[in-house]
């Protein structure tokens, strides 16, 4: 049982990683296009619902997660409240990883740096109509469509590693906004098992 959630945490662990990197390709894209007022992007804040359907059958859903998500330059908080609260932290090369369910917190050390510019250069515009832009980026194998309404991201979709969709919708945007520095203080539980890999 413990091996397996090991396995789950891992992937949960690399899929949200990479995510928080094509927000950023998404950022930036725009802003190197000059497409509109994401050329100064500091900061972001959003609720999100994240939809993982079975057989990419939009009416099949396998799981749904929401939350919020707060990102301030290299600081990312990905704080979920449904199906269970969990929170995930990622500062530089670090992801740390808190549930309260499981009275646990997991920090992962990232061995791979990732080369930005070269995810930039590859994020391309693939439509526009009506304030609704797509862009596509491929990062480590994996596809993704982001799309934005009226220059905010609303939107990103991709197949995970065992391909199955994945969409998640952002609501409630922010855009460079001060966002409290103590949102990305970890606070771990002294009660908690802490796990280092």
């Amino acid at each position: 049982m413990e091996l397996k959630y090991i396995k789950h945490l891992k992937y949960f662990i690399k899929a949200f990683f990479y995510i928080f990197i094509v927000l950023f390709v998404c950022f930036n894209s725009l802003n190197a296009n000059n497409l509109n007022s994401l050329t100064n992007l500091k900061s972001f804040e959003a609720k999100f619902s994240q939809i993982v359907y079975k057989d990419n059958l939009q009416n099949d859903v396998k799981i749904k997660y929401s939350g919020k998500i707060y990102i301030d330059g290299s600081k990312v908080l990905w704080h979920y409240k449904k199906p269970f609260i969990k929170y995930l932290y990622i500062k530089k090369n670090k992801i740390t990883t808190i549930e309260p369910l499981l009275e646990q917190a997991i920090i992962t050390n990232l061995q791979k740096q990732f080369d930005m510019l070269k995810i930039l250069q590859k994020a391309k515009q693939i439509s526009t109509n009506n304030g609704v832009r797509v862009f596509t980026t491929i990062l480590n194998n994996i596809k993704y469509k982001i799309t934005t309404k009226n220059n905010l991201i609303y939107k990103i979709e991709y197949k995970n590693e065992v391909q199955n969709k994945v969409t998640i919708i952002f609501s409630k945007q922010k855009q460079n906004q001060k966002i409290k520095a103590s949102i990305f203080v970890i606070k771990i539980p002294n009660s908690y098992d802490v796990l280092i890999r």
